[in-house]
């Protein structure tokens, strides 16, 4: 459907379908200061604006996208006119999608969520596009737009599209320590963690052993000497299926399984480093390496609130939501 925008000449085209919206408009006053329960992805198609999300102003021009999270309050201030096609996703089922583009990397929706929490802490981000992904991302948009407004029965069509939308923008998203968000297509990373596939029978065998021990004191010589083969050929094995050698190998194991003991079983870190068979210093500088934050952080942000800004949420309509 179409409507006119308040505060600015132009038109706004509005389609929407379950957890997915899109808005495209041109508008030259400022936008009220508003908190949305959705994601937001505003795509500059025309012109340039300043986002300001309370903490800072953010000015975005043709090409660029701007990522505002859930409930955060933001305004657009256009400089002159400009025309934007903003994709609004449920905040839950944007989630889903960054916690599946993480895997296997991240191990529950928990620790996800706990880790956004430390790392997102903005609530607006630009991403700089090159022109062919920023055209591109346009005429996604533009297609979300046409199968939107087909029925219900098109769903699943536009979430194809979301999906291609999100393989374009959350790589830039990545949370530093961890390897590149993912999806699929041309930014998929190799996985290259614990719990991917193994095509070499070694590292099968390996990967079995290191799980049922990892507290022991492991050295290379030992796992080549369980599996019959030389240290040289093991390690070779071992990066050809994994891209990492054995001993970064069962580093990762050790991170994935104090990872688990803190949000599943709520284990100090000492506790959970001792499980695994590192001292606490030890411990804290790995965990750190693989997930971007040390385990202590982790383990506050698994028991803290999710934030609140205060203010009320208005649907895409600018009605008040509950």
């Amino acid at each position: 459907m179409d409507r006119t925008p308040t505060g600015g000449a132009g038109f706004a085209r509005i389609s929407e379908c379950g957890p997915i919206a899109v808005v495209t408009e041109e508008h030259r006053q400022p936008t009220q200061a508003v908190s949305f329960p959705s994601v937001q992805l505003i795509l500059v198609r025309e012109g340039a604006a300043i986002v300001n999300d309370g903490m800072s102003d953010i000015r975005a021009e043709t090409g660029d996208v701007v990522v505002v999270r859930s409930h955060t309050i933001a305004r657009q201030v256009p400089d002159g006119q400009v025309k934007t096609s903003t994709l609004y996703g449920d905040s839950d089922y944007m989630f889903q999608h960054w916690y599946w583009g993480m895997q296997p990397h991240v191990p529950n929706p928990d620790v996800a969520r706990a880790l956004a929490k430390v790392h997102y802490t903005w609530g607006a981000k630009r991403v700089r596009l090159g022109e062919p992904e920023a055209t591109r991302l346009g005429t996604l948009y533009d297609q979300l737009h046409d199968a939107l407004d087909i029925d219900e029965s098109a769903f699943y069509l536009a979430h194809g599209l979301v999906c291609g939308v999100i393989d374009a923008l959350f790589p830039h998203l990545r949370i530093d320590g961890l390897p590149p968000v993912h999806t699929t297509g041309p930014h998929a990373a190799t996985p290259r963690v614990p719990g991917v596939g193994f095509g070499h029978p070694t590292v099968r065998e390996v990967d079995r052993l290191l799980s049922a021990d990892l507290a022991r004191a492991w050295v290379v010589a030992d796992l080549a000497q369980q599996v019959h083969i030389s240290s040289r050929q093991l390690t070779r094995d071992f990066r050809a299926d994994t891209g990492m050698s054995p001993m970064a190998y069962l580093g990762a194991l050790r991170v994935r399984e104090m990872v688990r003991l803190i949000a599943e079983e709520d284990l100090t870190v000492e506790a959970a480093a001792h499980r695994v068979g590192w001292k606490r210093n030890h411990a804290t500088a790995e965990f750190q390496r693989h997930m971007g934050i040390n385990p202590g952080e982790l383990r506050r942000a698994l028991h803290a609130p999710d934030p609140d800004n205060g203010a009320p949420d208005i649907d895409i309509f600018g009605t008040p939501r509950d």
